[in-house]
This record gives C-alpha cells, sequence and structure tokens, in this order.
C-alpha cells in the first residue's frame, strides 16, 4: 500500500524551471483542506502535530501523531501518541493507547482498520477489534517507518542494520540482514516489499518479492556518511517505485521513478525528494526546493503521465505526508493556519484535496530562516 512517509502545505509551488522564466504563476485551484490533527469539535490540540501521517485508500482516514494532551478524553500521560481521524465524522481514535512511551512512525492499512506503529517495540491496531499486539516482543529497538498489509497480517519494519518481516497468520518474523537500512514500504497484498539496504561499500534501494524472494536492484550509490538512497514507495503491482537519493553529505537530494527497469527524475529542480506514490504509480508527491536549507519545501502532485505538477504548498517537513491511492489526496505539516480552529501557532497536519486537472504551475516560496524542512527526519 501507499504508506508512510511525510508531507505540507501553504502557498504555491511549481517545477524547476520556472524557477528562472519569471513567467507569472498559476495557481491550482483547490477543492478543500482541512485540518487534520484537531479534537473531535475541530479545534487545533494544543502541541505539535505532525508526521509521519498516513493516509487510506480514499482519504477518510489520516494518521498523525501529536505531543499534546487532551487530543481525545484520558489522553493526560504527557507522551506523543498517534491518532487516527476520520475526516467524515470528526471522531478521533487514540491509536497508542495503553502503551508507554513515545509512539510514532505509524502505517495504515487501505480500509483504516489496521495501523502499525512504533513505541519502544512494534505494534499492530486492530481499530475493528479494539486490540493491540506486538509484532515483535524481541529486544526493543528504533524503528523508524513501519508498514502493514490490507489484511494485517504482514507487517515490515527495519531498524539498524536488519529487516523484519512478520507473518501475524503464521506467527514468524523473518530477519533480513540489510547492513544499514531504516525505511520500508509493502503493497497492500503483502507480496512487494521495498527497502533500503547498505553494505559499507554499495547502498541500494531493492524490491523484494516476498512470494518467491526474488530481488531486484532498484538503484545503487557509493555508500558513505550522508549518501545514498533512502524512502521508497512502490505501486500496488510493484512494478514502479519511487525514492530519494542523497549525495555530499545530505547536501544534495533527488527524487526519481524506477518503472521497467529505466529510471527517471522526478524534478529538475536543485533538490528533490519523493514523498509519496499512487496505486498505479502515475501519480508521484514531489518535494522541491532551491537547497537543503530552506525552513520550507514546495509540495505538489507529479502526474507522470501529463508531466503537470499540481501545487499542494509549504512543508515544513520534507518527510512527514502521505498520498492516496487515487493519487488526489495529500496529507502534509505546515505552520500556516489554513482553517478555521487553527490557533495554536505550531505545526498541524492538514489534508488537502486539490482542484483537478491541473491548472498550471507556481512560483517556488523564497528560502525563509530556520529549521531545514530536510532535517527533521534526521533531527526528530
Amino acid at each position: 500500500m501507499s504508506k508512510n512517509a511525510r508531507l505540507l502545505l501553504s502557498a504555491i509551488i511549481g517545477l524547476a524551471g520556472w524557477l528562472t522564466t519569471g513567467s507569472t504563476p498559476v495557481i491550482a485551484a483547490q477543492d478543500r483542506t482541512e485540518l487534520a490533527s484537531s479534537d473531535r469539535d475541530g479545534h487545533a490540540v494544543g502541541s505539535s502535530s505532525f508526521g509521519p501521517t498516513s493516509l487510506d485508500r480514499s482519504g477518510r482516514f489520516v494518521l498523525f501523531q501529536s505531543d499534546a494532551n487532551g487530543v481525545v478524553p484520558g489522553d493526560v500521560d504527557g507522551d506523543r501518541d498517534l491518532f487516527r481521524k476520520d475526516l467524515a465524522t470528526g471522531k478521533v481514535d487514540w491509536i497508542s493507547v495503553g502503551v508507554v512511551g513515545h509512539a510514532s512512525n505509524g502505517d495504515m492499512s487501505g480500509d483504516g482498520r489496521f495501523v502499525v506503529f512504533y513505541a519502544g517495540r512494534t505494534y499492530l491496531r486492530d481499530l475493528d477489534r479494539r486490540t493491540t499486539t506486538v509484532v515483535d516482543g524481541r529486544i526493543p529497538y528504533p524503528v523508524d517507518a513501519p508498514a502493514v498489509s490490507d489484511d494485517g497480517t504482514k507487517v515490515a519494519f527495519a531498524e539498524s542494520s536488519t529487516l523484519h518481516v512478520a507473518d501475524l497468520t503464521r506467527g514468524t518474523v523473518a530477519d533480513i540482514p540489510v547492513g544499514k537500512g531504516s525505511f520500508v514500504d509493502l503493497t497492500p497484498d503483502g507480496k512487494w516489499l521495498v527497502f533500503e539496504e547498505d553494505d559499507g561499500t554499495t547502498a541500494r534501494i531493492i524490491r523484494l518479492d516476498l512470494h518467491t524472494e526474488d530481488r531486484v536492484v532498484i538503484d545503487e550509490v557509493p555508500s558513505g556518511p550522508g549518501a545514498g538512497p533512502v524512502f521508497p514507495f512502490v505501486s500496488d503491482d510493484g512494478s514502479v517505485v519511487a525514492y530519494t537519493v542523497f549525495t555530499n553529505g545530505f547536501s544534495d537530494l533527488d527524487g526519481f521513478v524506477w518503472e521497467g527497469g529505466a529510471v527517471q527524475p522526478i524534478s529538475g529542480a536543485p533538490v528533490s525528494a519523493a514523498g509519496g506514490l499512487s496505486a498505479a504509480g502515475q501519480h508521484v508527491l514531489v518535494v522541491e526546493a532551491a537547497s537543503v536549507a530552506v525552513a520550507t519545501a514546495a509540495l505538489g502532485i507529479l502526474d507522470r503521465t501529463t508531466g503537470d505538477t499540481t501545487p499542494i504548498g509549504e512543508t515544513v517537513d520534507a518527510w512527514a505526508m502521505a498520498l492516496t491511492h487515487d493519487g488526489r489526496t495529500v496529507a502534509w505539516t505546515t505552520t500556516d493556519s489554513l482553517a478555521p480552529g487553527d490557533d495554536n501557532g505550531v505545526a498541524d497536519v492538514y489534508v488537502t484535496r486539490p482542484g483537478w486537472p491541473p491548472h498550471g504551475r507556481g512560483q517556488r516560496p523564497v528560502a525563509t530562516p530556520g529549521r531545514s524542512a530536510f532535517s527533521w527526519v534526521f533531527a526528530s
């Protein structure tokens, strides 16, 4: 399923060529932008809310994490917690209820029923049965980005030097050495898995068929400090993979798409990253900026068929974002107040459904001082 990763919003954006043409920006119409990180009454929570976010296939349910107390009744533990917001009813479910420690890094199944997350250990929450299961009860380890199949029976997650694939039906966990690697994505049927692998010499993005154990190297670069491909996303049939490559000590980032053995860049911007991929691989969530030092980065949805990019806005976290099955709804984080009830003055998670088809390209936002939008994932 299309999963984790990261995003945001606010003004207007565009492709790299428009940085130098001086053309008047044309802003795509937006149907709706909703505040997701709010209580049931629609009020923004008191402290920062952010990703990693996840959306169900329809865009009805959105996952977010928050440092605030009181998001739901009984939430007074002072820990970072994970929540699922129903945008149709306003109901907020406490995903990490009863779990001790900071909860983060969640992924949600296509129908929104299952959520896998990390809080000292990797857990799976079943929202229909209201149960929370420990996926792997061995020595605790930090997990950056777990993934879950649509039926909740398969969970993939990586820590330090090992990728773990849990089959909850069989009660087994397979351990796959990856050297260094943290981020994974899993298709809804649990067949295709993409992940990072770094043996100290070469860093790779790998696509693994969990049914046959066939491995395909999507891309590889020399490994080193601040270098390597990261944040892979895979289409539902496993035929398209989007990812980002770091070079020069995290100073350079470029987003790519792999399909049929061919690799293509997703943008001509000085800095770009892939933040999500639609089920068919047609739409890519693209983050663009003039450098990694900017406090905000431009976010948009690229249609690979037409080449058009629909602007979403400016994000303060270039990794906390999610894209729906059809590639037309985005969850992301911004410090801007874009909806009634957002009066807390801190970062919040929004869901945007832009107008379609794209009405044009926008102008890249001016770099502003502050924490880099591209540094959040490494500091949080």
